[in-house]
């Protein structure tokens, strides 16, 4: 699976230094001059003497990397992105499966005919993988294509399918609350505080933080990580010892990782299952901003002077470990399903309170 996992991205990168090399040339070459580069799904050009891998694995790992990469184009001309940039070889891997490689096969009981299960078979008889057990806990359709993924030693299969639920549109879900008069309006409605203490306040009085146990648990796994941080940059990069402390310390990342996840999932499911509230609205906080580096600085004779970055780094670690962003994305697609809608609003004044009256607007 590594191995079509890398060819898959060898594949993705090649389109991409391809694009970039056409529209390189075209800039410096007047022949060149409007011609634009070619955005196709070829591929056989890049197996030549010198990639004799790719030899190695199923053409159809091949034909969808150059898929992926049109497709991230697609995107772009539709102003959903960027343009499609190096897929890198560390962080999680994935690669994109399609029906001509996997199958799924029902486990019969032969003795009453009952379907007990199901078995996922991965590869093609010439490129075969294996067979594993699915166990599901809903009824499902066969997927079309699935994507499998490795992070930190760990290994995902996923598909998704359509369950048939109409889920209504954030603009339906605005044009029915504004049916409502201001005060049946405030009384469906919470505001949502992010912040650094608590990671989510509500309104009403409601925290949602990290429990003891989580919050203990993650200073341990910190130590640990840079423990092995410690040992990996002592030890020749690329060795079998380099890489046993690269890939534990990916492990107690991904504890992390796994624990703030956990957090989000149920703080905004939490919320998004109460009946009381039909409209989330949240600060439109720029986390990217708020945890931006301080620029350094220079006195008139060029030396450098404090500018307070070692404190600034330990507020932006405690504001990316608070988990904001995801809450807020979690909470938006549950609530879409629920007929239910979330906002923002601007954060200037938002907790000013009157000098006169002491009135919180």
């Amino acid at each position: 699976m590594l191995q079509w996992i890398g060819c898959q991205r060898f594949i993705y990168n090649a389109k991409v230094g391809e694009d970039q090399y056409f529209r390189r040339f075209a800039r410096k070459s007047l022949t060149h001059a409007g011609e634009f580069a070619p955005i196709d799904q070829q591929y056989s050009h890049f197996k030549t003497e010198l990639t004799p891998w790719l030899s190695n694995v199923p053409s159809i790992i091949l034909r969808n990397g150059t898929y992926l990469w049109k497709q991230a184009y697609a995107r772009y001309f539709q102003k959903l992105g960027g343009r499609p940039n190096i897929h890198k070889k560390h962080g999680k891997q994935s690669v994109w499966l399609t029906s001509e490689l996997f199958s799924f096969t029902e486990i019969v009981d032969l003795e009453t005919g009952e379907i007990t299960g199901h078995e996922l078979h991965i590869g093609t008889k010439k490129f075969a993988v294996g067979v594993m057990d699915l166990n599901a806990h809903r009824a499902f359709k066969i997927p079309a294509s699935l994507h499998i993924s490795v992070s930190a030693g760990r290994w995902h299969i996923s598909f998704n399918g359509d369950d048939g639920a109409v889920e209504p549109s954030d603009a339906d879900t605005a044009a029915w609350l504004m049916q409502f008069d201001a005060p049946e309006l405030g009384a469906m409605a919470v505001g949502l505080d992010r912040g650094v203490a608590i990671p989510l306040a509500t309104s009403d009085g409601k925290q949602f933080d990290f429990t003891p146990v989580q919050d203990r648990r993650l200073i341990e796994q910190e130590k640990h990580k840079k423990r092995w941080q410690r040992r990996q940059a002592r030890r020749v990069k690329g060795s079998g010892n380099w890489l046993k402390a690269k890939r534990k310390v990916a492990h107690y990342q991904r504890y992390g990782a796994d624990v703030r996840r956990d957090v989000a999932h149920k703080t905004s499911c939490t919320l998004a299952a109460d009946d009381r509230y039909k409209l989330f609205v949240f600060e439109a906080l720029k986390v990217k901003n708020m945890t931006k580096k301080p620029k350094s600085k220079q006195d008139e004779n060029g030396r450098w002077l404090r500018n307070g970055a070692a404190a600034k780094s330990g507020l932006n670690k405690s504001i990316l470990a608070s988990a904001w962003g995801q809450t807020k994305i979690f909470l938006q697609y549950k609530a879409r399903r629920q007929g239910k809608l979330v906002i923002e609003v601007p954060a200037h004044y938002s907790s000013q309170e009157c000098a006169a009256c002491g009135h919180i607007h």
